[in-house]
């Protein structure tokens, strides 16, 4: 129970530091408040619209879910994304560090 909790608040602060850090892009649907497969899937559709439009009325899509992305993603790998792209060090850092290799799945 208070680790769920933990989990709830330092999600919320990550978010914000990312929104902030203008780190997520507008293709983000995932574990973003108000949005969701839908909101994925119609602004999917609106590019698609204008890609067609653009192309005189062709367009090659592939659409995937990745399913357990989160537990296949290379630990090292994401924190040195998250230091050297996304500009995340110190205490946040280490934190992110020690959360991942000491998470329970």
């Amino acid at each position: 129970m208070v680790a769920k909790i933990c989990e709830r608040i330092i999600k919320n602060k990550w978010t914000k530091f990312l929104e902030d850090k203008d780190i997520l892009t507008i293709c983000q649907f995932g574990f973003r408040k108000g949005r969701s497969c839908v909101t994925n899937l119609l602004c999917y559709y609106s590019r698609v619209i204008d890609i067609i439009q653009e192309r005189d009325g062709w367009a090659d899509c592939i659409y995937l879910d990745l399913r357990k992305a989160f537990d296949k993603v290379l630990h090292n790998r994401l924190l040195w994304k998250l230091e050297k792209i996304g500009g995340v060090n110190g205490k946040m850092l280490k934190w992110m560090d020690d959360f991942l290799k000491n998470r329970e799945m």
